[in-house]
């Protein structure tokens, strides 16, 4: 399994505070059957500011780690970024990372709202070359009230990533609704961990995937090109 979404660099946000604490739940990802995970980090929102040098350098830090400790699995460099008035400066300055230094962008909207300049913003990165992806739109206040924007923002080409706890109920009634309605439609059809740390946060993919699979609609298929 390819997990397109979870915080594994030590030290950078709300994801594990050391190194051996990201050896820890990279170790129990890698038994439950992950060989590549894409390391979110917050960005631009407030509280984790993590530059795209800081999050190279962990992430080489952290690759050495994996090779000493004999773990296979992959980590891939990204950054997760907070939708917020700073986003299109930094994307226009060239301090943003996607996923892996290519040009899938993964972007977050704030939890309570949907933006009114949410368009137009994913619009303008788009200009800027980047394929704007969407992290748990089925957790977002604004998207639950008003699924409409999500059906929209897919339109346009934004991909969307679902959480696989979502699946199973861990957020909320309304957060599972909405992921298995965005499932059925083929709104966003790939599902990753959004995983922390072994405890509160944990890494679901391998439960929150089976859930999703017997909807019937799940798709990777195309994680490949957003590991470009």
């Amino acid at each position: 399994m390819v997990d397109l979404h979870a915080h594994v660099l030590p030290g950078l946000d709300d994801g594990p505070a050391t190194l051996e604490e990201s050896l820890l739940l990279l170790r129990a990802m890698e038994e439950q059957g992950v060989h590549t995970v894409v390391a979110a980090v917050h960005a631009y929102d407030g509280r984790y500011n993590a530059t795209r040098d800081a999050i190279l350098r962990t992430h080489e830090q952290l690759s050495l780690a994996l090779e000493r400790e004999g773990l296979g699995i992959q980590v891939l460099p990204s950054m997760e970024i907070y939708l917020g008035f700073d986003i299109l400066r930094a994307v226009k300055q060239g301090e943003v990372l996607g996923i892996n230094g290519g040009a899938n962008l993964v972007v977050e909207l704030p939890a309570r709202e949907f933006p009114a300049y949410t368009e137009r913003a994913l619009f303008e990165i788009m200009m800027d070359g980047y394929r704007p992806v969407l992290v748990h739109p089925e957790r977002n206040r604004g998207i639950q009230k008003n699924p409409d924007h999500m059906y929209a923002l897919a339109s346009r080409g934004v991909v969307g990533l679902l959480t696989a706890a979502s699946f199973l109920g861990r957020f909320s009634a309304e957060a599972q609704a909405l992921a298995e309605e965005f499932l059925a439609e083929g709104v966003a059809s790939m599902v990753m961990s959004d995983a922390h740390d072994l405890k509160g946060r944990r890494p679901q993919l391998p439960e929150g995937l089976a859930a999703a699979l017997n909807l019937g609609k799940v798709d990777q298929s195309d994680e490949k090109s957003l590991l470009c």
